[in-house]
């Protein structure tokens, strides 16, 4: 059992509150990503850089890493539990299918969904279409399928080490 500091789900459910109650500012673009994070099993560790989520048997489960979420502004931690709802819409735990680097895919899927989340709702170093790491020649243009940025990705300009990147993924099956 990992230690965790007193108080360690206050922020995860400080953001909750924020987007569920209909008086919150944060509600009316976040009420609907909070319920679908509701219904995952929330498991709190540092195994992630910052959060993530897989399928485990049955159900969901949402990794936040306590420690770095909660130190985010209430904005940037809703922005990041919306984004991690968005790899569960958007099946991309069953989509990543023959691809062999998850890095890669996680990028790709996280340049996909960053975009339909305001960009001031999260962390620097989200990926986005003007700062993904394309191969020579080719450009990231605005709202394509994860695939294709998959396939334009250029694989030498990423952070070797699996837990680097935007930390919304951290190769914690959030694919």
């Amino acid at each position: 059992n990992e230690q965790l500091p007193a108080g360690y789900r206050e922020g995860y459910e400080e953001a909750i509150t924020s987007m569920m109650v209909a008086t919150s500012p944060l509600s009316t673009a976040y009420m609907f990503y909070a319920y679908l994070a509701v219904q995952c099993t929330v498991e709190f560790t540092t195994r992630v850089q910052m959060a993530g989520v897989r399928f485990d048997v049955d159900h969901y489960v949402l990794a936040i890493n306590p420690i770095s979420f909660n130190s985010l502004p209430i904005e940037h931690r809703c922005g990041i539990i919306k984004h991690e709802m968005l790899h569960i819409l958007n099946g991309h735990m069953l989509r990543l299918e023959e691809r062999e680097n998850f890095t890669k895919w996680n990028y790709a899927t996280d340049c996909a969904i960053n975009q339909l989340t305001e960009r001031s709702h999260l962390p620097n170093g989200a990926i986005y279409p003007d700062n993904l790491p394309v191969k020579s020649g080719c450009k990231a243009e605005p709202k394509l399928a994860s695939e294709s940025y998959y396939d334009i990705i250029d694989d030498s300009k990423l952070p070797q080490d699996p837990e680097s990147g935007d930390g919304d993924g951290d190769g914690d099956g959030d694919g």
